[in-house]
């Protein structure tokens, strides 16, 4: 397979996860949600699997998790090196 195909592939895949993780981020304000029905399960039990390790690191301060942030930002640094390593850059504008 083509380096350059894994990369995209790789990149694709962490833009994914990134716009799931902005949706969920936005609908935690939205305290009518229940986080047990189906679409939100899905939604959360897929990125909670991401976000538990950082929040047993930094726990939430004054009731603000921090942990998507932190999450985040190692996500856009992970589309760095993947990038520079296969010739290949993300499609989302930030």
């Amino acid at each position: 397979m083509n380096p350059q195909a894994i990369g995209f592939f790789l990149i694709t895949a962490i833009d994914l996860f990134i716009i799931l993780l902005i949706v969920r981020i936005l609908l935690s304000w939205f305290p009518a949600i229940n986080w047990h029905e189906q679409p939100w399960a899905g939604l959360h039990s897929v990125t909670e699997v991401a976000m538990k390790p950082f929040r047993q690191i930094v726990p939430s301060i004054g009731g603000l998790d921090f942990s998507p942030i932190i999450l985040f930002i190692l996500l856009q640094i992970l589309q760095g090196i993947i990038g520079k390593a296969f010739g290949v850059h993300s499609q989302l504008p930030f």
